[in-house]
């Protein structure tokens, strides 16, 4: 007698419905590498900045004519926001039993969206 299995054997992820705590998992790993990867770009502008008074007003003069540059410290800020964010609601969650049940999880996982949104929308309007 022949055992079948009907599981799926390739999954698409793209398909899947996730919950939304799932969601910020994946995406606060994903964060996390990202600020990982740019911390050579970040340890360089804290280098220039630090260099000399003359190379301080350079870099600030960069950071507000050159596009590239002000896009990529903008999206490793965004990033820096969203895994400490995240990375605060696990700390959170861990030590404190909150979102433990599938609705608070979800609730706690909206909230968490809503304060990187804001705070993220104020640095962008302050920066830009």
């Amino acid at each position: 007698m022949k055992n079948q299995d009907n599981r799926q054997v390739h999954l698409n992820l793209l398909t899947i419905n996730l919950p939304l705590t799932a969601l910020l998992s994946i995406l606060h790993r994903i964060s996390g590498f990202g600020v990982f990867l740019s911390f050579l770009l970040t340890v360089w502008l804290l280098e220039r900045s630090l260099f000399s008074e003359e190379e301080y007003i350079r870099l600030i003069n960069d950071l507000e004519n050159l596009l590239v540059l002000k896009i990529f410290v903008s999206l490793i800020l965004l990033g820096f926001i969203f895994h400490f964010f995240v990375g605060l609601k696990k700390m959170v969650s861990e030590l404190f039993g909150i979102g433990e049940t599938l609705e608070s999880a979800r609730l706690f996982s909206l909230f968490t969206l809503i304060i990187f949104f804001l705070l993220g929308a104020l640095m962008l309007i302050y920066f830009w």
